[in-house]
Formats: C-alpha cells, structure tokens, sequence
C-alpha cells in the first residue's frame, strides 16, 4: 500500500533530522548554537477556486464559478533554530535546523467574491449576453489560520562575503473561513441574504520544497546578517472543502500541483556577544494546483454524489512581513 501524501512528509521531516544529526556528528569542530524566538506576523493575500462544468443546453449549457477567499491577518508563534557552529568561526554555521509554528491572533474581516458566468441564459428565463451572470459579496471572517515550517540547510561555499546552502523543507498552511451574509445579483434581480450563515470554507496546503539560500554579513559585520531564500514545490498537495449552508451542499477536492517560497531575512544584535537577537523579514509563497472536484450532499445514513467529479483549480498566493526576537543560548 501507498503511503499517504501525510505521511510522505513526516519522513520528510524525519529524514531531515537524521540528516541534520548526521552532519553534527560529522563536525569534531564545532558546537550547538540554539535560538528560541517570539514571532509575529501580518499575512495577506487570497486563495480563490474555479470550477467549469458541462450542463445540457436546456440547463444552462456551459458554465464557469469562480471564489475569493482574501485573508489578511495577525498571526504570532515560536521559532527554534539549532545551528551547528564552528568554534572558531562563531557567527559562521555548517547546518541549521529551523523550526516555525505560528497560529491567527486576530484577523480582520474582508470580502468573500462570488462570481457564475451561465452559457445559456435563457434556461433560466433571462436574455442572452456575455459576461458575469451571477455575482454576491458576503463578509468573510477567518475562523482559524495556522502557519508550520521546517527547513534545514547545510553550507556549502563559504567565502567571507557569504555563504551558500542547499534547503530542504515542508510548509504547511491552513485557513478556516465563515462566510456570513450576502449581497449581489442574479443577472438583473438584486439579491440579499440576510445576516446568515452562507458558507463555510476551509483550505490546507502541504509544501515539500526543495531551494537554495544565500546569506552574508553587510560590512562585515558579526552584528547583523541577512538570508535570502528561493525554494520550489514540485509535489504541492492542496485540499479543500466548501459547504454551501443554504444549500446543503459539500464540495470537496485534493490535488497536486507546484508552489513558490521566497524569504528575505535580517538580523541583529546590540553586541557579538549578545544573547538576545531581533530578526525582521518578509516572505511570499505562492500555489497552484488543478485537477476535479467532489460535490455531495451527506445525511447521517448516506452520501448523495451530485455530479460526475467536475474540472477544478485553485491557486494562492501570500505576502507575509514579520518581525522576530531570539534568545540565542
């Protein structure tokens, strides 16, 4: 049997960690140097879906569904860092294993997109024309958020300007949205919904990646740093689940696709010899994946398929500015 695509990535991780060991073990000159941090982050950006499906021409023909799911929101956590240091070099590292778990501490309330386009509108009694057909705006409360990272990275060219390292890592992100009210249109009948519940919404993306780091020290001093890290997600898996409320309704999909990482680190410390550190960055990180998505309606005795699995793509894409202090011991 298969493992799991969760399972795939615990022995990522894993493997990860033996590595790491393995390269200290290796190391008869250098010593642990561990960092236990405080992180708060201000993520936005937006998730958004799109089905296409094929109905009978009496049924509307061809037609497109398109949802925006924008986020923006305060996340805070902590942060490990376990380096494997030189004696002689202090500020210069052979491998660090580095660890994120970030949660949503309070997140603002943004505008959750709906938008149909129908082939044929006269099955529903309408005159024919191009363009958007159907299209409502409901407020969009992010219920919960989580953020996990791990990335371990083994230097190796090393000159006194900087320093180059090969990454190897796993992102995980989840977003749990409620959607309540709704105003818009059906083609020329405006429509409200009233202060409801509409629609429940959550995704979760699993990221192995793989990526290169460059970091130095500006002026050459042991003060401050910086990292820029480009890593690449060949085997993203990206699952979701929305449940229409008002209609019963679930739709569900998990599928594979490719993702971006790009991070831009500094750092500082009042003196070399300072035990305490700030850190302050920026990250993108963007998906896409395609493939079908399930649509059901599920009672307590059974599971009611609607259709045929239906043409499916989802895509995200965030922009996150943090700033980090550290206890270096």
């Amino acid at each position: 049997m298969f493992m799991s695509f969760s399972h795939r990535c615990l022995w990522l991780i894993a493997l990860s960690l033996l590595l790491f060991a393995g390269v200290l073990r290796g190391s008869a000159y250098a010593e642990f140097r561990k960092e236990l941090g405080f992180e708060t982050r201000y993520m936005a950006g937006s998730s958004l879906y799109e089905i296409n499906f094929d109905n009978a021409w009496v049924d509307g023909g061809h037609g497109r569904s398109e949802l925006i799911f924008p986020v923006q929101t305060f996340m805070g956590g902590l942060v490990f860092e376990l380096k494997d240091v030189p004696i002689d070099e202090r500020d210069s590292s052979l491998g660090a294993l580095k660890i994120k778990l970030l949660s949503a501490l309070a997140s603002r309330v943004t505008t959750m997109e709906d938008s149909d386009w129908i082939e044929n509108d006269m099955a529903f009694l309408y005159p024919m024309h191009d363009g958007k057909d159907l299209y409502t705006e409901s407020n969009d409360n992010l219920d919960k958020a989580f953020y996990f990272d791990i990335e371990y990275s083994y230097d190796f060219f090393v000159t006194d300007a900087l320093r180059v390292a090969p990454v190897l890592g796993y992102n995980y992100l989840f977003l749990s949205h409620d959607i309540v009210d709704c105003e818009g249109y059906y083609w020329s009948m405006p429509i409200r919904c009233g202060s409801i519940d509409v629609l429940s919404y959550e995704v979760e993306a699993h990221l192995p990646y793989l990526g290169l780091k460059v970091s130095g020290a500006p002026f050459h001093s042991n003060r401050s740093e910086y990292n820029l890290t480009v890593a690449y997600s060949p085997k993203a898996f990206i699952k979701d689940q929305d449940y229409h409320i008002l209609r019963d309704k679930y739709s569900y999909s998990q599928n594979f696709g490719d993702a971006v990482r790009v991070v831009l680190e500094g750092g500082w410390k009042p003196r070399e010899d300072s035990r305490f550190g700030v850190k302050f960055g920026g990250e993108f990180m963007s998906f896409f994946a395609d493939g079908v998505q399930a649509q059901y309606i599920k009672t307590d005795v059974i599971v009611i398929y609607l259709d045929s699995p239906i043409n499916f793509e989802i895509q995200g894409a965030f922009l996150s500015l943090y700033l980090n202090i550290s206890y270096i011991f």
